[in-house]
């Protein structure tokens, strides 16, 4: 069915006209030159064997005693209880309810996929963070009954590189030593609850099959709504006059937010979630599932153009380059054609938006430059130690820095989220952040390499890639975390990448150890698991 398509063939065409021409296109020779050349200057050298090879730190980690420490904590229930689950097991299993029980835990990875699909369809005023909190804490508690039961699962520590671990001892730091420690506990607790999800996801997706049904969950729930988003456009919800400078941008404007509290935020959940859809549908052979899941990612493309969120749509570009690079290299130049074919057909409000991106009197650009020049200060007498966690914490010092708060108004935040975290964690926070980054980024492309074989793997680390740098480019001139949500749904795909990292390395062991063939379960399971 699929390839019936006109679109399918006209772009397979192109494909396969770029696959003749392009070996022997000047544009090819200059991406060769230019890669000798490099290559020439960095081989041998300690730049190249920095990142081809495991940091020191991550090589040591599950040798050091922070190892050991993390892992007795988190399987010390499962230690200690086990023995105690045994005696009694026949009565256990005789009970109804603790059959029903087991049915449940061996479904937690599915639990965990509901939950986020639920926090994508709840209405923003319906909202609560303590629901995530209190969400994750039963559902860590789950984990914890299924590996005292089970004896043998347990959580496998070193599938989180130490640098994560670094990261949330720095955020507890920074409640520690908060000038507002009680408006800071309130932030260490939303860090805790990405933290578990971010440990759960990584326990309870142990194959590619869990990947594959959590994936369909989540992709119910950012359809429903990109549904709605599509729905807003076509009813012309009213536009928010603070999400708009009326002087630069004239004429009527619909901004679509669906269930979130404004499109900014629904832009970043979309960039988040849009690069999985495809990965799903080159995991599967079936072509009608490849359909579907087309047809489902197309409210998410709709949706995004209507929030008119400028720079979430140069965050777009950013994301479709980095997985065409990693994945099809060859389509970038269809890539770049399709942009531009496609500007003529854009509503009249999208080329109005576009045109305001550089222009310096629009009140979202200038609001932004003040923000940083108060911001900037603040950075300057707090660089190491940090306000404290929140926004609170900045709002009550920025009185005291009267660059922006002379104009009448105090920033609430950043507009910048490296900006915002160095202030909140201070050094060894926004450091040990981005060795995390550094980290998963690093053991993502290595995989990529490395594990050519492992096509399903590669797919969604593929995905979480181009996800991860589109939100982390919106970060430049925005704080994505600033409203909850999205920073929960930036965590999930971080969560689903590391799981994905650890079913590639748990494969790659099997296979050198002669249990399992990659590649023949990979074809298998990529008919199987096409949900």
């Amino acid at each position: 069915m699929l390839q019936e398509s006109l679109i399918y063939k006209f772009i397979y065409n192109i494909y396969s006209y770029l696959g003749k021409i392009w070996p022997d296109s000047y544009i090819a020779l200059i991406f060769r030159k230019v890669g000798s050349f490099f290559k020439a200057i960095f081989s041998g050298s300690h730049i190249l064997d920095f990142v081809a090879r495991e940091g020191i730190i991550n090589r040591n980690y599950e040798g050091s005693l922070l190892f050991r420490l993390v892992d007795g904590l988190l399987n010390l229930p499962q230690r200690l209880l086990h023995p105690v689950y045994k005696k009694a097991e026949t009565v256990f299993r005789e009970s109804f309810l603790f059959r029903v029980l087991l049915l449940i835990l061996d479904k937690l990875h599915l639990l965990l996929a509901g939950f986020i699909f639920i926090a994508l369809i709840i209405p923003h005023d319906y909202w609560n963070n303590r629901y995530s909190t209190a969400v994750m804490a039963a559902i860590l508690f789950l984990y914890f009954v299924k590996t005292i039961v089970e004896g043998r699962t347990g959580f496998q520590t070193g599938a989180f590189n130490v640098f994560l671990v670094l990261f949330l001892v720095s955020v507890t730091l920074a409640e520690v030593f908060s000038i507002m420690p009680g408006s800071s506990l309130r932030f260490l607790a939303f860090y805790l609850t990405c933290f578990m999800l971010v440990l759960l996801l990584i326990a309870t997706i142990r194959t590619k099959k869990d990947m594959s049904e959590a994936l369909a969950v989540i992709f119910a729930g950012m359809t429903a709504a990109s549904l709605y988003g599509v729905y807003q456009q076509i009813i012309h919800v009213p536009v928010n006059p603070a999400w708009v400078d009326t002087s630069v941008n004239q004429g009527s404007m619909t901004r679509v937010y669906s269930f979130f509290e404004n499109p900014n935020n629904f832009a970043e959940i979309i960039l988040l979630f849009l690069p999985l859809y495809f990965a799903a549908l080159f995991n599967t052979k079936n072509a009608l599932m490849r359909l579907v899941y087309l047809a489902l990612a197309c409210p998410l493309f709709l949706s995004l153009v209507f929030t008119q969120t400028r720079i979430a749509w140069i965050a777009f570009v950013i994301t479709g380059f980095v997985y065409l690079f990693f994945k099809e290299k060859r389509l970038i130049p269809v890539f770049i054609l399709l942009g531009v074919v496609s500007i003529p057909f854009l509503p009249q409000s999208v080329i109005m938006r576009l045109r305001t991106i550089t222009n310096v009197l629009d009140s979202s650009i200038t609001t932004r430059l003040q923000v940083w020049q108060t911001v900037l200060p603040i950075l300057k007498d707090y660089w190491f130690t940090g306000l404290g966690l929140g926004n609170e914490t900045l709002l009550r010092v920025s009185k005291n820095y009267y660059i922006f708060v002379a104009k009448g108004s105090i920033p609430s935040h950043s507009h910048n989220l490296y900006l915002q975290l160095w202030i909140e964690t201070g050094l060894p926070g926004i450091l040990t952040f981005f060795a995390f980054l550094g980290t998963i980024v690093k053991k993502s492309i290595r995989s990529l390499y490395k594990n050519k074989r492992n096509v399903f793997v590669n797919n969604i680390l593929i995905a979480g890639l181009s996800a991860l740098m589109g939100t982390l480019a919106i970060g430049m001139a925005e704080h994505v975390w600033f409203y909850p949500r999205v920073m929960l749904f930036f965590w999930a795909v971080i969560g689903i990448m590391l799981a994905a990292l650890n079913i590639g390395a748990n494969e790659l062991e099997q296979t050198s150890d002669g249990s399992v063939d990659v590649q023949a379960e990979s074809n298998e399971e990529e008919e199987d698991v096409a949900v």
